[in-house]
């Protein structure tokens, strides 16, 4: 070797001869420059590792990791293998040469009688020809190899460093059985080194839910009554496994022959919930039958295949005889109207509805029987022939409506009162039949459609708003069919307009005939402003005042006679000898506890007919609707007792069906509609004054103070002048507003009683329907003490509100806070710290409890709720105690709008503007 053969520009390329040598046929590697040429030796190959090709210095690099330089490992060959197929390379004096068939790893596995395995490695190329391990050479390293009949045939694997192992054992043999683990972990190492999984389903372990669950039912009868056992399996792969207890613990199946496992792991939580499924349908497992039991229902649902007791998906039979099942029950009602007696007749006929079935029902049970099934509330009737019969739900709904009835035979006759009940019938789908009149009649009454339209009285044509007329409408289909009912429109919509409507409108039609409305004392004005503003024509009667005043009352001139409910418990007794057209319980909650004296007193009048009026029909219990129509209809709803056990308790522990029959007894006969049902109707906002008399007590303070005060600022103006008088013209007037709103605001020495106040009652009680129509609602008010007062009876109704005043430091976070809606839904506010800079649209309710004297401010104080972002109607309610101050700057302001800003400025500038006559008017 010269130097003169060697240039700098091409790299040398060597050629190699692999030699297999000694017993253990290790490898060995010769270079050399060309065939020809001797062996190089390590520390030539060295010298010149700089100037080989870089497929010769890796070649070079791994015959120098060698021990023995040149002598390589399987290992190590099968890593350079590709790289010497790219030189001149000798093995076995043949040329190197990679075949171009790519061999796949396979195993055969064989299964012995006691279970054992023996699994035989080999390959295969894509041809499908078998070579074994036997008798040739395997290297396995980055990539394998299999030397074969002096041939290299690359192998396709994953992990091809894991096959040295088979290399050196291609057979395994297991004389036991593989548990899951080892089939786990042998499925795993096989699947690495690219074995197929076709290969491998017989080593797998099968985890997968049951194909399905077989469940086999025994029926059998047992003094008289049906009893089912039920045995249950779970099919793997075509295995039955019996499930038992919860207790079982075989958790292995050794798969049959053909079967795509070797091993199934039961599904024990599939198990389970088949088991559960069971036990849900009413059975439980007996040890000593190795069986599940179900008697009595549970057994009958289970044999009942229409039923779906057990599920659908499982595979059932039913060995041995089974009773027959009888699912279309037919429930026909017809009814008819009978004018004369005023009464409904309702006949009832009951049959199957198989075609191919002669026999009649009636032969093997009646009306009776029905009802005391259903009493018992189970699923089946056993009839005479050992049939049963499973009536629907539409049947049940339909014979529960009966029961309510009172039915016990196939003919009843019911009070029209039972109308609801009737209509009932007809939603569960077992009313077959009315006739043309009925059905009209019906139709009216329940609202399908809509009542018949009259003419209002001509003063009202143009007052009644559309939502008003209808209720005049049902107001009078009433009185036509001599029913009774309780008008129960929302808060504002003008319960009172639309009752004086029907009373004017029954005395047109009808003649004079009094009748008597009984009312909280705080809103008997109301009845006399409105009977005064709406129907003139109507002779009113308030009996009110003192025992003496009332003596020379009478109640025969009157077409209406207005009462409160105390006035009226004093003097029953004058009020039982009338008998009346109507009586009217306005807020007839008033009267709800029917153990109070009012409860009693009502109950005790006379009258052709009777309503109610309420926004709140109930308020808290049940209870409170039976006494209500227990004045409208007495019996109607049956005693007091039988209420409770029927409705009151059944309803208080959620059972539908008894809300469903009470709500349908009561629907017909309670007109309820709400502000949003009837907002397209009513302004964007509805302004209401509402009156309140003072109570005497009250009366009597007013009067004494408002003399002193009025003799004393007549003195202060001769003396100094109007204008000089500003400020003691002002006490006087807030002196005299302070009795209206709350006697006890006025300062007193300590332990003087002061008069109650009527207007905190009637605000108490428009502040309770607020609530319990669920309205948001402002209360402004001027006084900082009034404003305390109002929030402790806002408290004792059961919400604590927010409270936004002249001292309210983060008024931004209180606003918020009512703002948000899962907050307060009532804020107390000043009238001048909300008259600006706040925004309140989440109300539809304001309150101004003590009445501003400048309108202007009023409004601005009421449009922080009225204004852009507000979705709702706002109604606004002023509360004005009659013959008062208040009342007169109401009137006053009409007239001249710029009073307040004169008598209120603090500088008293434009006091000289208003006369001493006004002042003094305002103080009479």
């Amino acid at each position: 070797m010269t130097g003169s053969t060697l240039t700098h520009e091409s790299p040398i390329r060597l050629t190699y001869q692999l030699e297999f040598t000694g017993k253990a046929q290790t490898i060995l590697v010769k270079a050399s420059l060309n065939i020809a040429s001797d062996r190089l030796t390590e520390s030539e190959l060295k010298r010149m590792i700089k100037r080989l090709h870089p497929i010769d210095q890796t070649i070079a690099h791994e015959l120098f990791s060698s021990s023995i330089f040149g002598q390589i490992s399987d290992t190590q060959l099968a890593r350079i293998l590709p790289l010497l197929a790219h030189r001149e390379t000798l093995f076995d004096s043949e040329p190197l040469k990679i075949e171009d068939r790519e061999l796949t790893p396979r195993i055969e596995v064989t299964t012995s009688l006691a279970n054992g395995l023996r699994i035989a490695m080999y390959f295969q190329d894509r041809r499908g020809e078998r070579i074994n391990l036997e008798g040739n050479r395997l290297l396995a390293g980055a990539q394998a190899f299999l030397m074969a009949n002096g041939k290299l045939n690359p192998i396709t694997s994953g992990a091809p460093w894991d096959l040295t192992a088979w290399s050196r054992q291609p057979i395994h043999e297991y004389k036991n059985a593989l548990g899951p683990a080892q089939r786990d972990e042998l499925v795993h190492s096989l699947s690495r080194i690219g074995v197929p999984p076709g290969d491998l389903q017989s080593l797998a372990v099968r985890r997968a839910p049951p194909d399905r669950i077989v469940a086999s039912l025994y029926p059998f009868e047992q003094k008289g009554s049906i009893e089912t056992e039920l045995v249950l399996h779970a099919q793997y792969a075509g295995d039955l496994a019996p499930i038992t207890t919860a207790s079982h613990r075989e958790i292995y199946m050794m798969a049959q022959e053909g079967q795509d496992c070797g091993l199934i792991e039961r599904d024990l939580e599939a198990e389970h919930v088949a088991r559960e499924q069971a036990r849900h349908a009413g059975f439980r497992y007996d040890a000593n039958r190795g069986r599940f039991i179900a008697r009595g229902e549970a057994a009958l649902r289970a044999l009942d295949i229409q039923s779906g007791a057990l599920p659908a998906s499982w595979t059932i039979t039913i060995s041995g005889s089974a009773p027959r099942f009888h699912h279309n029950l037919q429930l026909n009602n017809r009814v008819e109207l009978i004018a004369d007696r005023g009464l409904l007749e309702l006949n009832v006929d009951l049959k199957f509805g198989e075609q191919d079935d002669d026999t009649q029902l009636q032969t093997l049970i009646d009306m009776q029987d029905l009802l005391k099934w259903l009493a018992k509330d189970t699923k089946y009737i056993r009839l005479a022939d050992g049939s049963f019969i499973a009536p629907n739900e539409k049947i049940r709904r339909g014979l529960r409506v009966l029961g309510e009835l009172g039915a016990d035979s196939n003919r009843i006759l019911v009070s029209p009162l039972c109308i609801g009940l009737i209509r009932l019938l007809g939603e569960s789908g077992t009313l077959a039949a009315v006739d043309a009149n009925t059905k009209a009649w019906m139709d009216e009454v329940m609202g399908h459609s809509a009542p018949r339209q009259v003419e209002p009285p001509l003063q009202l044509t143009k007052i009644l708003r559309d939502y008003q007329h209808r209720g005049l409408d049902w107001l009078m289909m009433l009185h036509r069919y001599c029913l009774t009912g309780i008008l129960a429109d929302d808060m504002g919509l003008g319960k009172t307009l639309q009752a004086l409507a029907l009373l004017q409108l029954v005395r047109d039609n009808t003649g004079p005939m009094p009748s008597l409305v009984v009312a909280p004392t705080s809103v008997l004005p109301v009845w006399s402003d409105e009977a005064l503003r709406f129907t003139p024509n109507l002779k009113v009667l308030i009996w009110h005042g003192s025992p003496e005043e009332r003596r020379d009352l009478s109640l025969k001139n009157s077409d209406l006679v207005v009462t409160s409910y105390g006035v009226l418990r004093r003097d029953i007794e004058r009020f039982a000898e009338c008998s009346f057209r109507y009586v009217i319980l306005d807020e007839a909650q008033s009267a709800k506890n029917a153990a109070t004296q009012n409860a009693k007193a009502v109950r005790r009048l006379k009258s052709e007919r009777r309503l109610a009026l309420t926004g709140t029909p109930i308020e808290n219990r049940p209870e409170e609707l039976w006494s209500a129509f227990d004045f409208l209809a007495p019996g109607f709803l049956g005693s007091l007792h039988s209420f409770r056990k029927r409705f009151a308790r059944p309803i208080e522990r959620g059972e539908d069906h008894a809300l469903i029959m009470l709500s349908a007894r009561v629907q017909p006969f309670v007109l309820r509609r709400l502000k949003s049902e009837v907002a397209k109707e009513l302004p964007p906002k509805i302004e209401s004054i509402v009156h309140c008399e003072m109570l005497p007590a009250q009366r009597a303070l007013y009067d004494h103070m408002a003399g002193e005060l009025r003799t004393s600022v007549k003195q202060k103006i001769a003396s100094v002048g109007i204008e000089r008088a500003h400020m003691s013209i002002l006490a006087a007037l807030t002196r005299l507003r302070q009795i209206c709103c709350e006697p006890a605001l006025l300062p007193v020495p300590e332990g003087i009683k002061t008069p109650e106040s009527a207007k905190l009652s009637l605000f108490t009680e428009l502040m309770r329907e607020a609530l319990e129509s669920s309205r948001r609602v402002v209360v402004f008010s001027q006084f900082v003490e009034m404003q305390k007062r109002l929030i402790a009876v806002i408290r004792k109704l059961g919400v604590e509100p927010l409270w936004l005043h002249g001292g309210t430091r983060d008024r931004a976070r209180v606003v918020s806070a009512f703002q948000d809606p899962a907050g307060p839904p009532v804020i107390v506010v000043s009238l001048k710290a909300g008259g600006t800079g706040v925004t309140l649209t989440r109300a539809d309710t304001v309150m101004h409890y003590d009445p501003w004297w400048n309108p202007a401010v009023e409004r601005q104080a009421t449009d922080r709720t009225h204004r852009l972002g507000q979705k709702q109607k706002v109604t606004v309610y002023k509360l004005v105690t009659t013959n008062s101050i208040e009342e007169r700057v109401v009137k006053m302001a009409g007239r001249k709008d710029d009073l307040a800003a004169k008598l209120l400025s603090s500088d008293g500038v434009n006091a000289k503007h208003i006369t001493v006559d006004e002042i003094l008017h305002l103080l009479d």
